[in-house]
């Protein structure tokens, strides 16, 4: 959504590819119009840290052994999260 509004949307995610308990097909289909769209993607790769600087924000990423600095004005964090529903 946010690229179709004319922001730049770089996806970062540990995981080989993207959806992977997803049909590889259809992953890859996925993928393919997100890059459409002018999504980019890192996968296999972590955020290492996300620096504050001046209203400026960074964002350090690994690669394997390879590290980069990220430049973006504004992170959108997704984290997933096993809910605690013992007893509910």
């Amino acid at each position: 959504m946010y690229a179709d509004f004319g922001s730049e949307v770089t996806v970062i995610d540990l995981a080989q590819r993207l959806m992977p308990r997803e049909d590889e097909e259809i992953a890859d289909r996925a993928k393919a119009i997100f890059e459409a769209k002018g999504i980019k993607f890192l996968l296999e790769s972590k955020i290492e840290e996300i620096i504050d600087k001046n209203g400026k924000g960074y964002a350090q990423i690994s690669q394997g052994q390879a590290r980069a600095k990220l430049n973006q004005t504004q992170f959108l964090w997704q984290s997933e999260e096993n809910p605690n529903t013992e007893g509910a």
